[in-house]
């Protein structure tokens, strides 16, 4: 028998009461958070808008760039309605013009963009300066919280054999069995113990050209029909839902029973109707950086991965100009095929504010785990 000094658990313990009153207790407890102000409101809602940029729009320009070549872009549209002197796009270097098709894909990330840009005046905090650097923090933290997502989730992708949870990097890449055969390049055999050991030294490096076995639906590509399957792999589009859609969608099963992924951020999320060509892109770098025994993911430089330099070829190859009947036809299949496959069917539409929430879950829940795993 417990005595009267030990502690009990009891439900007719009564509850310490507040020294100024259980009223005063409630008040507390009751207490509004501190309400934002309309700055603060606005530089969320920008950094909002730059982490859907990241994931939908370009992963990889400063916005500095994309913002001022989109700039140039409507004063010369102007100029023409007035001279009828349309400008060569040739004229323009490969950069203008990513910028500028850039620049149309953050205006439809930032419905607000224009406004904002032509009212700076009108408001003493909104500069474009300030604009470019809001944008920049949200691209950052979304690809923070993305690759550190896939990066953690990616060995549920797949049957890895053996096993790279919790595995040093330095054992993925050519290094393991099965992350060396999905990161072989498409024209080559990964059973050929030869090739196997040049990639491995490095003699076969793969450049921003390169299609990889985990592009393909069934990890085997046709060395005589390499569209067939090509941005149709699993680890594709399971790292997409999980981006995207939370990260028990991407190994949810219809009819499993797993509500995990219908919290109420990933069901608006669902509202999403069509996967972009940037989106696409900006996922197969992550999974290709997941697999790899890189330690860092970084835009690319002379001693590391070009994933700049891919995630171009990649969109280009995706929405370049001037296509052939061929890879029309092709691109018009695979989006179809992404959008049945990937975004889930809903009967209503969705706010961009309600699409960010949702996003911005998911982020969290990333985040969450790295603070954890740092501890």
């Amino acid at each position: 028998m417990a005595s009267e000094n030990s502690p009990t658990t009891s439900a007719s313990t009564k509850k310490r009461p507040h020294k100024y009153g259980d009223d005063a207790y409630a008040r507390k407890k009751a207490k509004p958070k501190h309400a934002k102000s309309e700055e603060e409101s606005w530089c969320d809602q920008v950094v909002g808008y730059g982490r859907c940029i990241n994931r939908n729009a370009d992963s990889f320009s400063l916005p500095r760039f994309v913002i001022n070549a989109g700039m140039e872009m409507e004063e010369e549209d102007a100029a023409e309605e007035g001279d009828g002197t349309p400008l060569d796009s040739l004229e323009l270097g490969i950069e203008d013009r990513i910028w500028r098709s850039s620049y149309s894909k953050y205006k439809q990330c930032f419905p607000g963009l224009e406004i904002n840009l032509v009212n700076l005046e009108k408001k003493s905090y909104i500069t474009q300066d300030r604009i470019e650097c809001l944008l920049w923090d949200g691209m950052k933290s979304a690809r923070q919280a993305d690759v550190h997502l896939i990066k953690a989730e990616i060995h549920k992708y797949h049957d890895f054999q053996p096993s790279i949870a919790d595995v040093k990097r330095s054992s993925l890449g050519y290094a393991h069995l099965v992350t060396g055969m999905l990161l072989c390049p498409a024209h080559l055999d990964w059973s050929d113990e030869s090739l196997r050991e040049s990639l491995r030294r490095g003699e076969e490096a793969p450049n921003v050209d390169t299609l990889f076995h985990f592009m393909y639906a069934d990890h085997s590509p046709s060395p005589t029909s390499l569209n067939r399957g090509l941005l149709r792999g699993p680890l594709l589009v399971k790292a997409y839902k999980a981006v995207f859609f939370g990260p028990s969608s991407a190994t949810a099963t219809t009819g499993s029973g797993d509500t995990r992924a219908t919290k109420s951020g990933n069901a608006v999320l669902g509202g999403i109707t069509k996967v972009t060509s940037s989106a696409i892109a900006y996922i197969t770098c992550i999974v290709r950086f997941a697999l790899s025994s890189e330690p860092q993911f970084t835009p690319g430089s002379q001693h590391g991965f070009d994933n700049c330099g891919f995630y171009r070829a990649l969109v280009h190859m995706l929405e370049g100009p001037n296509p052939s009947m061929v890879r029309q036809q092709w691109r018009t299949d695979l989006f179809g095929w992404w959008n049945a496959t990937a975004v889930p069917t809903v009967s209503h539409g969705i706010s961009l504010q309600e699409l960010l929430l949702a996003q911005e879950e998911a982020e969290e829940s990333a985040l969450s785990d790295l603070t954890n795993n740092a501890l």
